[in-house]
């Protein structure tokens, strides 16, 4: 079963979906801990204007990319691993963009 799922395709859609559910979960913190309560749609607006979002966007790698990444790793799925790694240096790119056009952009 282990081998089913220890492929580098496997750990890549892992790797992309697994910060966004990490991004979800900084929103709903966010939500419970704040006196506003507000839309999704409003919490990245608010964010954007205060050029925060690459800063969230790490964040929510770090809390949920790297966990997987480990777990891929204690369970000698090293395909899967590669896969995880391969999608956090994506989105590093990603992020790398957006705080270099908010440098030329201010």
């Amino acid at each position: 079963m282990k081998e089913r799922f220890n492929t580098l395709f496997n750990g890549i859609n892992i790797g992309i979906l697994a910060p966004m559910g990490g991004f979800l979960l900084i929103f709903l913190l966010d939500n419970h801990l704040s006196v506003r309560v507000q839309s999704l749609q409003t919490f990245i607006d608010f964010n954007v204007g205060l050029n925060k979002l690459p800063k969230l966007m790490a964040l929510s790698v770090f809390i949920s990319a790297l966990p997987v990444f480990f777990l891929f790793i204690n369970l000698e799925m090293g395909a899967a691993a590669k896969g995880v790694l391969g999608a956090t240096f994506f989105y590093g790119f990603i992020i790398m963009a957006l705080v270099i056009t908010q440098w030329f952009t201010t």
